[in-house]
């Protein structure tokens, strides 16, 4: 990520920014709206949005998803940098694990300490969520991160990643 890349909670005005990227990388949308911006972040660039990420709470753990970076700022290790974040938010919530669904990225996040997770095995409130229930194919691979351990890898982002805040605003 260079430094002129700024993590910030997101804001109500940045949603069809980040609509749009998510249309742009064939990504779902469905449920984003009504979750916006509370537990978003987006990444900036010279004022533009470049990059999403969302922590939606369902009981004691958090779905992970609408993780997306314009394809000009990719390889920049934002994406690392957006997932980083919402886990940190995740933690300082004391929840006890992350999901998420994904048809691209499953090596991507297995690489950052995610494990597989058999759909069946996610907890009820996170099942009935609109990224589990309805958003994503039933082909996603489900990952699972527990946050009661910590990172067995110190080259792990997950570790100790401080929180750009624990949600967005209305501003």
């Amino acid at each position: 990520m260079t430094s002129t890349h700024a993590i910030a909670p997101a804001r109500a005005d940045h949603l069809d920014a980040v609509a749009a990227l998510l249309a742009a990388a064939a990504l779902p949308t469905g449920g984003v709206a009504a979750q916006f911006p509370h537990d978003y972040v987006v990444a900036t660039r010279d004022g533009a949005v470049v990059g999403a990420a969302g922590l939606e709470i369902h009981g004691d753990a958090g779905v992970l998803r609408s993780v997306v970076v314009d394809p000009g700022e990719r390889g920049r290790g934002l994406g690392q940098a957006l997932s980083a974040d919402r886990v940190a938010a995740a933690r300082a919530r004391g929840l006890a694990a992350v999901y998420l669904l994904t048809t691209t990225a499953a090596d991507f996040y297995l690489r950052l300490g995610f494990a597989p997770c058999a759909r069946a095995d996610v907890p009820a409130a996170v099942a009935g969520s609109i990224e589990f229930a309805s958003v994503c194919p039933a082909s996603a691979a489900c990952l699972r991160l527990d946050l009661r351990e910590a990172p067995a890898d110190p080259l792990r982002p997950f570790g100790e990643v401080p929180v750009s805040q624990t949600g967005g605003s209305d501003d």
